[in-house]
């Protein structure tokens, strides 16, 4: 009895006095425990039990000692696995109630496959377990992902004769819900249900969450409102989970309605619930409402934690609302709720999207004085805010910073920062960043592939941007849609539709999707070269593939259509929006608007302004400025002014972009001075002119040789330090090289890399051309070569001007070879270069050259009318009617210049018969003429020898064409050359009543 007393007084004191965290100390209390266990002296009466039965009783108190430890709560993984060891150790055994007890603690601590092990332990020496037991290791097993062997276990309890309970259920539907394994777990609720054990609302939500977490949302909704058929209320959790999955799937409304539904049931909702459905309504963009449910929940005293307040930051920030989201953490701050890294993360990345990085930047210095120990998605939220304002000096500096606080960059820093680069064209550190990022051992991902990718080919080089395409892929990385969208992106910018189209083709045959983005950048490129039919197709095809066109792949057709002239295509286009459930937006409206403002509808265009106005679509700057733009262009002045201080009356103050706008249209309608006059309204409203508003200023004054307004303009704007961009010089250069002053271009060309303006591609084709123009083949070559040297990628303008150059000064085969040149690196020869290298040929006597490739060509009307002219300069005019005959076969209609060079070859070989009876055709296939055609005919009549021919051929002349000013011409000119009298004035009187 003394003995027992000791012993419980032992185990109440180390329980009652133990404070949780030490655990060597109780492991020490209990050793000595038991060594005294070992060694005390019993008393006289005690001296005639035998040994056995006080192991015995020493087991009893050892069992009691680690009942009361472990049933207090205070036992720790390392207590726990120490006491197992002495227990194994015992002689007899103690119970499997105390192993169950240990297991359990151990079980506690998450050391499940500890549990395993000491279960194996047990098992080898002969414990038997119990339904307990089992019971832990079946938990062991679920929690390990090993559910499989929790069945097994599951198994050897029926077989022992245990019947199952809920939590066992429960358990084995948990493990198989975290395997992902929904039909198996949804079998076994059934299961459950048959053999009269109902799952519990833990149970239900295990498998509503794996529903939910394998985006099965109607399974999941369908699961819950079963729970309350079978009479198991849902709890707030349930409903969170169900209102969670709505709304990251995008069923705000639907996940709304549960809102509501458990206020009905008076089911509480709590933080996580709204946090959900604001994240929810944020994700779909309608942060206002969201703002609106934060208000409401914070009126019905549901405190929002930094979780919430950091979702709608997000949105705000994302909508290029920072500074909303920046209030919205001083209110986060006032209500107690202390402000995390990511809220200010966040911000930063809000304020750096809209441009302001130096607020950005104060934010992250007061990271540093707020203690916040500065991390990697911190710094790289500034760097990128520098890349993507130019400030690529400023990142590279922070990043180096951020390299000697000792952390380490990741494969997303050099991404940012690569990207940064190409963005300034600085393409030779973003390659060079690339490198060190491997030489450090960072693997590059697909990310950091596309960025290369898609810079390289964004400035043009091709042939770089296939280089790391190979690359990638013989590292094992396999390119996406985005690898290959940029691919057709760089080659789009480029003019090279064919090759766009080609990569398109690969892309699809590789099994790689194209997506929305995808087509729209193959439709852009479409549109822009007005080819509208094959835009169309794409579109199509877009559709048939399942990619549901949005609105911006509506805008471009739309856009492209216009551009094009089909103005009434652009207008079906524009209204089979709403057949597949696009609303017309304002960004809808200001594309129709520029439509038919490029096409000088402007009537229209102020109509459907009216008419958006109309439907409660408020104009944004970007809608008034396109038609303040359109106005000018049209020469209604008046009228862009009274729309403009309408625009200011709406408080929509206008911008450079507004009257960029209209200075524009009003330069490109030659009304120079009404543009100098909105010049100075706009500096009168203190809006400082940019670098955009002089070129359109100089370039008007040049094309009215204004030269020195062009100059005093170009002086201005060096005075108020607005330094002249590429586009500037280039105009410059066009301007002199037009002049036949190519020598002063080209000293422009020279100023402009000495400033520090990087040349363009059209720099040097304007160059080039400019020594073409002057005869001075070889100069343009040396332009040509230093272009190869510097980077700008030649395009299809720039062999165009050397092969042409080299045609017109009969070096045909170094044309040729400019040719094999563009077929080598993918730019197709077009049509147009064909012709002129035809020209070429006939021109330098190469007639067989010519011929054949003539017959390698897809002709057009210029093909066959080069041919032709070739053909009758030749006297080879049979060969030439021959021709003329299948072109007209082949639907390529003749026009004016086809039928004058046939009608001056028969003339040339005095076959007037032949060349009268082409006038014939000409009238009867209204085909008007010119005043070659006059010329050729006036000669024609100087040949004629009776009055008949001669009255016949002018009485069908004025009847077919009726063009007064070609009759009156042609009269004029027999006048001078024929005295006929009498017969004259018949003629006349006909001709008059032709008119008529």
């Amino acid at each position: 009895m003394v003995l027992r007393s000791a012993v419980s007084s032992l185990s109440s004191l180390c329980c009652f006095h133990r404070p949780a965290t030490t655990s060597i100390i109780s492991l020490r209390l209990l050793h000595s425990f038991y060594e005294d266990l070992a060694g005390v002296n019993v008393l006289d009466s005690e001296i005639k039990q035998d040994s056995n039965s006080g192991r015995r009783d020493q087991v009893i108190n050892f069992e009691a000692f680690v009942t009361d430890l472990c049933q207090s709560s205070y036992v720790c993984y390392e207590d726990a696995l120490g006491l197992f060891n002495q227990m194994v150790e015992l002689r007899p055994t103690p119970s499997i109630y105390t192993f169950n007890l240990v297991l359990k603690a151990i079980y506690s601590s998450k050391q499940y496959p500890t549990v395993v092990s000491l279960y194996r332990k047990m098992v080898s020496i002969g414990i038997t377990p119990d339904k307990y037991t089992l019971t832990v290791l079946l938990h062991c097993y679920c929690h390990l992902n090993f559910v499989d062997m929790g069945f097994a276990v599951f198994g050897c309890r029926l077989k022992w004769g245990y019947a199952p309970d809920t939590v066992i259920f429960t358990s084995l539907i948990k493990g198989l819900c975290s395997g992902g394994r929904m039909v198996d777990a949804t079998r076994l609720l059934e299961w459950m249900r048959e053999l009269g054990c109902p799952p519990d609302v833990i149970t239900y939500g295990f498998v509503i969450n794996g529903f939910c977490r394998s985006a099965k949302t109607a399974m999941a909704l369908g699961l819950l409102r079963e729970m309350e058929q079978l009479g198991c209320k849902p709890n707030v959790i349930a409903y969170n989970m169900v209102v969670d999955r709505l709304s990251k799937d995008g069923s705000v409304n639907v996940a709304m309605g549960l809102l509501q539904e458990m206020t009905h049931k008076s089911i509480s909702p709590d933080v996580t619930t709204y946090s959900s459905l604001i994240h929810g309504l944020c994700l779909s963009g309608n942060h206002k409402e969201a703002t609106r449910l934060f208000y409401r929940m914070m009126r019905q005293g549901i405190l929002p934690n930094v979780i919430t307040y950091n979702v709608l930051m997000h949105a705000l920030c994302k909508e290029g609302m920072a500074r909303e989201g920046h209030g919205l953490l001083f209110v986060m701050i006032r209500k107690g709720e202390m402000p995390n890294k990511e809220s200010y993360n966040t911000l930063m990345v809000g304020y750096c999207s809209v441009g302001k990085v130096d607020v950005a930047v104060k934010l992250f210095d007061s990271l540093v004085t707020k203690d916040f120990e500065l991390d990697v998605v911190s710094y790289n939220a500034l760097i990128s805010g520098f890349c993507c304002s130019g400030r690529i000096n400023e990142a590279v500096k922070l990043f180096e910073k951020m390299l000697r606080k000792g952390l380490e960059p990741t494969a997303i820093h050099y991404t940012t920062l690569m990207h940064g680069f190409f963005e300034v064209g600085r393409v030779e550190e973003a390659q060079a960043l690339f490198n060190e990022m491997v030489d450090k051992g960072i693997s590059p991902d697909i990310v950091t592939y596309n960025s290369l990718v898609h810079g390289l080919c964004d400035l043009g080089s091709m042939k770089k941007g296939k280089e790391f395409l190979h690359d990638m892929v013989d590292k094992g990385i396999s390119p996406n849609v985005v690898t290959y969208s940029s691919l057709i992106h760089g080659y789009c910018n480029l003019g090279q539709l064919q090759e766009a189209s080609r990569v398109f083709g690969e892309m699809v045959d590789k099994k790689i999707l194209p997506d929305v983005l995808t087509f729209n950048i193959l439709m852009t490129g479409l549109c822009k070269e007005r080819k509208t039919k094959e835009a169309r197709r794409l579109f199509q095809m877009m559709i048939q593939r399942g990619n549901e066109p949005d609105r911006v792949t509506y805008h471009i057709l739309i856009d492209g259509y216009f551009l094009a002239g089909e103005i009434d295509d652009a207008i079906i286009l524009f209204d089979s929006m709403l057949a597949r459930g696009l609303t017309h937006d304002v960004i809808s409206y200001t594309t129709l608007i520029g439509g038919y403002c490029k096409n000088r509808r402007i009537d229209k265009a102020v109509r459907v302004f009216k008419e958006m106005s109309q439907k409660g679509l408020k104009a944004t700057v970007v809608t008034y400025s396109t038609l303040l733009g359109g106005l000018c262009q049209s020469g209604r002045v008046e009228a862009a002014r009274n729309l403009l201080n309408e625009m200011v009356s709406q408080g929509i103050s206008p911008n450079v972009i507004t009257y960029n706008s209209m200075i524009h249209g009003l330069c490109s309608s030659d009304l120079c001075e009404e543009a100098r006059e909105f010049f100075n309204d706009m500096v009168d409203r203190g809006i400082s002119p940019d670098v955009i508003t002089y070129n359109h200023l100089i370039y008007a004054y040049f094309i009215s040789c204004q030269w020195e307004k062009a100059s005093k303009c170009l002086l201005e704007m060096m005075v108020h330090r607005i330094c002249p961009n590429v586009t500037t010089f280039n105009i410059l250069m066009d301007a002199l090289c037009k002049k036949g002053k190519v020598g002063e271009a080209h000293a422009f060309f020279v100023r402009m890399t000495y400033i520090g303006e990087k040349p363009d591609t059209m720099s040097y084709n304007t160059l080039m051309n400019g020594y073409s123009l002057a005869g001075q083949v070889d100069d343009a070559i040396k332009v040509f070569h230093s272009m190869l040297a510097n980077g700008p990628v030649p395009d299809f303008v720039t062999y165009h001007v050397l092969i042409s150059g080299y045609c017109k000064t009969k070096r045909i085969d170094e044309a040729l070879r400019f040719i094999q040149e563009m077929n080598h690196k993918g730019l197709k020869p077009t049509t147009s270069v064909y012709n002129m290298l035809l020209y070429g040929l006939w021109e330098a006597g190469k007639v067989e050259d010519a011929q054949n490739l003539f017959n390698e060509m897809v002709p057009d009307v210029v093909t066959y009318n080069t041919m032709i002219n070739g053909l009758c300069k030749r006297e080879l005019l049979l060969e030439a009617t021959r021709l003329f005959t299948e072109m007209e076969e082949k639907g390529c209609l003749p026009n004016t210049v086809t039928f004058n060079t046939m009608v001056h070859g028969f003339c040339q070989n005095n076959e007037i018969h032949n060349a009268m009876k082409f006038l014939q055709k000409m009238a009867e296939r209204d085909i008007p003429p010119d005043t070659c055609t006059v010329s050729i005919i006036v000669d024609l009549l100087s040949k004629v020898e009776k009055h008949r021919e001669l009255k016949e051929l002018l009485k069908f002349f004025p009847k077919h064409y009726g063009d007064v000013t070609s009759v009156s011409s042609l009269i004029s000119s027999i006048k001078g050359h024929l005295m006929f009298g009498e017969e004259f004035g018949t003629v006349k009187q006909s001709s008059d009543r032709s008119i008529e």
